[in-house]
């Protein structure tokens, strides 16, 4: 469509005006252009909106997609975040009302802002005006479940009122963000009280308090029927609690079409009745170049080994094979998904991800059923790590294999780095990169960096510096190993009578040598790596791992008392062993058929999958994912008391000292967005004041908080904490009292000492000494 213009005059005027109208977005310039082209499409009197783009980028490939939409939307005002909280408070602090919306909103039918002004002007009891409900949204979308409409008041012509307290689901929640008018008045009290991060926390800590206005403004308003609704077709922003997950519409999907010169046409949805606030419904798209087919691209196509010279691959660009990623997760919920977005953040070459389960029960296994571009296997049980491996050869595609761990994180560049020494050296049959954490010559000493963009920096200067070298060695660790599809064709898999952990990847590098192939450490590769289980002293992996040492030495006749030697010279006695001809019956592991897999298969619908399924391939330039995708991240590594800083979000877990003070044990670095809460024994209930006691201090619970509680039950809680009135719950949770032995908070710090090492995080004074362990 043609963008309405607007005069100079309706530009001067909007910056003027009472309504603030403010967007909030992510890495979604398709969708965000959209719901501006639909907003002036259907908004009869733009000019009595000031209205405004609150957004992020994760990349300098989304950024610059934002910076075209504000050369296209001349009318709009485009603000990066800086902080989010003190963003949103100073736009609002100008204006007397607001209208939320998100970037997924969509306008379909014609609607005045001054109407809805007018309305909550002469409706003192409202609290709002929705523009997402009517009578024709008689389903919750985010509940699956029908609703029941309430009890409407026609208020005017067009317009319903009715009681949001009694009311059913999306109609009983009447502070939201996406597409709601309000007096800036009536928020602002409560929004200087509670903190929040981004648009999703805000709206869950107006929710949270929506009782605040039970008394005072228990209407609501709307029109008869939706003027605007949601299309939750993907995830940008933590935390949302249901949404599409087509391929073809993901953020990078339509970032890619956004960049080909396709718009959404925002003139098919005119008219449309959604029968929800939340919707999903098929995107029709345009081109608005000049001298270009209005046709749709298609999808693009793997890029194979045997890719015709017609299949899109850009002049000069290497033609890779598929890589198999295979990922094994063991209760690794603390690492795994920041694995997983450092390769598609950084993973240039086409792949699959398979990943293996092995009976998780830390909620991590739940993730991974929520990811729609992995084959995910779930074993009953741990089988540990070469039975787990093996299964995943069985199910891999690729020209080659890589073996990762779930707690490393990739860089910039560190496939197509790697294939490429493979094709420059085709006597390579195993590959392997640096790392913070391993032992042997694949060590990288002493790393400075403390964060991901640190880590990023830190690995584009070291593959420049290395570029093309490798050393050649009798070991690789499986930290993460790619190997050429020939070797696991010539000795097969790794040997499984290894157990769960440890010197299958000793093995697997000797018999690679005595098959004929060489393997290498590519010195121009670093990758992160936590270490796991062995540095976080694990006593049954340390065990493991003794156990495995000895089935090593007898497996190649090596003296119990022998001192393995990893360094670069082999030694003569290592030598003689790899000197021996290969013999299938002795260095050949068989690799299981993919029908004995088959019943692990996880399938979305439920049951496990009758053939492996196909896992989306990923082939996209690295200069469009190449970022810094989780800035405020810490790296699981040591670091110091003086590292932390004042208003960082951290997870202490406390162990009481001397009279009553409580004593840090080890303090984690957690993401800005986690949830604020305190987990411990309680050590007093009063029922009349319905508080318990926790940490030394009292706590007064929601009301239905104190039904079956007794001192000595282990519980979390959950809230939020303002400077003036301390933590304050919102939920309970009983927690399992077996082994308990420490006490955790987790919050921001809101106070250093550096003399004393203390640290006040939400309200508790931590001391912080010699054996606390910060991470």
């Amino acid at each position: 469509m043609d963008k309405v213009a607007l005069t100079e005059h309706t530009i001067a005027m909007a910056t003027q005006n009472e309504v603030l109208g403010i967007i909030f977005s992510k890495d979604r310039a398709m969708q965000l252009d959209c719901t501006l082209r639909s907003f002036v499409l259907h908004c009869k009197d733009i000019d009595t909106v000031d209205l405004k783009v609150l957004y992020t980028t994760s990349s300098p490939f989304h950024e610059r997609q934002y910076q075209q939409l504000m050369a296209e939307h001349k009318f709009v005002t485009f603000i990066r975040e800086s902080n989010f909280r003190q963003d949103l408070m100073s736009l609002l602090s100008s204006h007397q009302y607001v209208l939320f919306l998100v970037d997924d909103n969509i306008f379909i039918r014609d609607f005045s802002l001054a109407d809805v002004v007018e309305s909550l002007q002469s409706n003192l009891d409202a609290i709002g005006f929705s523009l997402r409900l009517g009578k024709n949204t008689s389903y919750c979308y985010m509940l699956n479940s029908e609703q029941r409409l309430p009890a409407f008041e026609q208020n005017e012509k067009t317009m319903l009122k009715y009681d949001w307290t009694v009311a059913d689901y999306d109609f009983g929640y009447p502070l939201e963000v996406s597409s709601s008018v309000y007096r800036v008045s009536d928020l602002m009290p409560l929004l200087t009280l509670v903190k929040f991060r981004n648009p999703n926390t805000l709206e869950a800590k107006l929710n949270s308090n929506k009782q605040y206005f039970e008394n005072t403004a228990n209407q609501l308003l709307c029109y008869k029927r939706s003027v605007a609704f949601c299309n939750p077709i993907n995830l940008v922003q933590p935390k949302i609690h249901k949404a599409g997950n087509k391929a073809e519409y993901s953020s990078e999907s339509l970032a890619q079409q956004f960049e080909q010169g396709y718009r959404i046409e925002v003139e098919t949805y005119t008219n449309f009745i959604p029968n929800s606030c939340h919707q999903e419904v098929e995107l029709h798209f345009r081109r608005i170049e000049t001298n270009q087919t209005d046709e749709l691209p298609a999808p693009q196509q793997s890029l194979s080994s045997s890719a015709a010279a017609d299949d899109g691959v850009l002049p000069g660009r290497e033609v890779w094979g598929l890589t198999s990623i295979v990922i094994l997760n063991y209760n690794g919920g603390d690492h795994i998904r920041c694995c997983f977005e450092s390769i598609r953040a950084y993973t240039e070459a086409p792949y699959e991800l398979i990943v293996i389960d092995n009976a998780s029960t830390d909620g991590s296994l739940d993730y991974l059923r929520s990811l729609q571009d992995i084959v995910l296997v779930q074993n009953p049980t741990n089988l540990g790590c070469p039975p787990a491996r093996t299964q995943a050869m069985a199910l891999a595609r690729g020209d080659y294999v890589l073996l990762l761990d779930n707690d490393t994180m990739v860089t910039p560049g560190w496939l197509t780095a790697l294939l490429a020494d493979m094709q420059r050296n085709p006597e390579l049959g195993l590959l392997g990169p640096c790392s913070n954490y391993v032992s042997g010559p694949q060590i990288v000493p002493q790393v400075p960096y403390r964060d991901v963009q640190g880590l990023e920096s830190f690995a584009r200067t070291f593959a420049e510096k290395n570029r093309g070298r490798l050393t050649y060695t009798a070991r690789l660790v499986g930290f993460c190993i790619l190997i050429r599809r020939a070797v696991i064709d010539k000795i097969g898999a790794p040997d499984p009578q290894f157990g769960k952990y440890g010197f299958e990847d000793d093995d697997y590098t000797w018999r690679v040598l005595i098959a004929g192939f060489k393997a290498a450490i590519a010195r121009d590769v670093f990758i992160h790596h936590t270490g796991g289980p062995k540095r976080r002293s694990n006593a049954e992996y340390n065990q493991a791992l003794k156990e495995a040492q000895g089935i090593f030495k007898r497996k190649w006749a090596l003296p119990p008392n022998v001192e393995l030697e990893y360094g670069i010279e082999i030694p003569l006695e290592i030598r003689k062993i790899l000197a021996q001809p290969f013999d299938p019956a002795r260095h050949y592991v068989p690799i299981p058929d993919q029908a004995e897999i088959a019943p692990l298969i996880y399938s979305a619908g439920g049951a496990a999958a009758a053939t492996r399924q196909a896992a989306p391939i990923k082939a996209t330039t690295l200069e469009q994912r190449s970022v810094a995708f989780a800035t405020n991240i810490f790296l699981d590594q040591i670091i110091g008391f003086d590292d932390l800083k004042i208003g960082q979000r951290v997870k202490i877990k406390i162990k009481p000292g001397k009279d009553g003070a409580l004593v840090a044990l080890k303090i984690r670095a957690r993401d800005p967005d986690e949830e604020i809460e305190i987990e411990g024994l309680i050590q007093g209930i009063d029922q009349q004041k319905n508080t318990l006691r926790l940490l030394n201090r009292d706590f007064t619970l929601p009301d239905y908080g104190l039904n079956g509680l007794k001192a000595g039950d282990r519980v979390k809680l959950k809230g939020m904490f303002s400077e003036t009135q301390g933590f304050m719950p919102e939920k309970i949770k009983m927690k399992e009292t077996t082994n308990f032995k420490t006490e955790e908070v987790q919050g921001d710090i809101n106070k250093i000492d550096r003399e004393k090492k203390t640290l006040e995080v939400i309200g508790f004074t931590v001391i912080v000494n010699e054996n606390t362990i910060i991470l």
